[in-house]
């Protein structure tokens, strides 16, 4: 299997694949990063995770498996 990986910028058009991530999270995973399991974000909340924002720095951990790109991390 080819897979490769890279560091980036998080990108406006990510916003998809940044939801998909959330929903592949598991429980723990998500209580850890939002102190509650939540499954469901508004439309604020999404904006804010994948706007780009000129008092932040959002960078991704993307991973290619088969061609197709996979978001497999992220921070602020």
């Amino acid at each position: 299997m080819d897979c490769r990986s890279k560091i980036r910028a998080l990108r406006p058009d990510d916003q998809a694949e940044c939801v998909a991530a959330i929903e592949r999270s598991s429980a723990q995973s998500l209580y850890r990063r939002f102190f509650g399991v939540k499954r469901d974000f508004s439309e604020t909340e999404i904006a804010f995770f994948v706007g780009v924002f000129t008092n932040y720095v959002a960078l991704i951990a993307v991973v290619e498996e088969g061609g197709r790109r996979v978001i497999v991390g992220g921070g602020r």
